[in-house]
């Protein structure tokens, strides 16, 4: 296996800051009783970050 660029280990990390600072806005979501239908958008776009970040981690393994 070849090593990562800097370049992609440098998206890897900002991607993983993005999930994050997405998770953690969930968690306030909830906290907050939001209503699970009004987080429907926010839910599908974590798991398409969530995907691509599954993607990279098999394609570097």
């Amino acid at each position: 296996m070849h090593r990562p660029t800097a370049e992609y280990l440098e998206m890897r990390n900002e991607l993983d800051i993005v999930i994050v600072k997405v998770c953690k806005c969930f968690e306030q979501k909830i906290d907050e009783r939001k209503d699970l239908e009004v987080m429907k958008d926010d839910v599908e776009a974590l798991a398409t970050i969530m995907n691509a970040r599954a993607s990279m981690m098999n394609a570097e393994y």
